[in-house]
């Protein structure tokens, strides 16, 4: 590795060590690539030593609507970063249809906090 290479490969694991949300991760990798003038995932993830299919998946949840990419930056609570995983994110992403998207999240939303009503009555 270079010079360059090792300091972002030590950037990259510093960011990693922070708990990090998909959107969180997805911006990163956005970030990085504009950086560094890279026109590619394949050259991102050779820098990175992560799969492509993984950067290209991660760059694609910025495909998200505006209001469920905010909602996603301010619900930062654990019944949230537990749900909403970029497994959960994809399935929106392949919705495609900003209506059907949206309906499809809230419907997220509503399950998430159901859920996080067992995970603190099993905790007491």
């Amino acid at each position: 590795m270079g010079r360059i290479d090792k300091k972002v490969w030590e950037q990259y694991k510093t960011v990693l060590k922070r708990q990090t949300t998909p959107l969180e991760r997805a911006e990163f990798y956005a970030r990085e690539m504009k950086e560094r003038r890279m026109r590619s995932f394949r050259a991102l993830s050779l820098l990175l030593g992560e799969p492509v299919n993984r950067v290209g998946r991660y760059i694609k949840l910025l495909e998200l609507p505006e209001p469920i990419k905010a909602f996603l930056r301010q619900h930062q609570e654990p019944q949230y970063l537990r749900y909403f995983t970029e497994r959960q994110l994809q399935e929106l992403v392949r919705l495609g249809d900003g209506r059907a998207v949206w309906r499809r999240f809230q419907a997220m939303v509503r399950q998430a906090e159901k859920e996080a009503g067992i995970w603190r009555n099993n905790g007491q």
